[in-house]
């Protein structure tokens, strides 16, 4: 994760950044080595073993933290949907059900991600992208 201040525009959203980054906190509970960006596109079909994980970054965590990028991709057809919180919802449900992990763990680091990413956004570029608040947004409205 990136260090350094946290700047975000004044008004835009600063109470989700806020809690979002108290959480992180909180949340690693038994840290190990993970993949660190795991998500569609980095997971390919392979003759060696089923599947294949590519693209590591070598983030020290808990298990459960590879789930978030899960629940945001692939955004494009998140965005095209006249309501996606059934579908959020629903990989928070099937995340859960397959890999054993708490349902609201899953949701905390989905969120908290989703507000990180919305920072590096802004850090990066200056500019606070619609996209990435959409799923700030999206996962706070459906609070689990």
């Amino acid at each position: 994760m990136r260090s350094g201040p946290v700047t975000v525009p004044d008004g835009q959203r600063r109470d989700l950044v806020e809690y979002a980054l108290a959480d992180q906190a909180e949340l690693i509970l038994k840290p190990v080595l993970l993949h660190g960006d795991l998500h569609q596109d980095n997971i390919l079909s392979a003759e060696r073993e089923p599947w294949l994980a590519v693209d590591p970054k070598g983030v020290i965590g808990e298990p459960v933290f590879e789930t978030g990028a899960l629940l945001r991709n692939f955004w494009p057809d998140i965005l095209s949907l006249p309501d996606p919180k059934p579908l959020m919802a629903r990989r928070i449900d099937q995340l859960s059900a397959e890999l054993g992990f708490d349902r609201e763990r899953i949701y905390d680091w989905g969120f908290s991600q989703a507000v990180l990413s919305v920072v590096w956004g802004v850090e990066d570029t200056r500019k606070l992208e619609n996209e990435g608040l959409y799923f700030v947004e999206l996962l706070d409205a459906i609070k689990v």
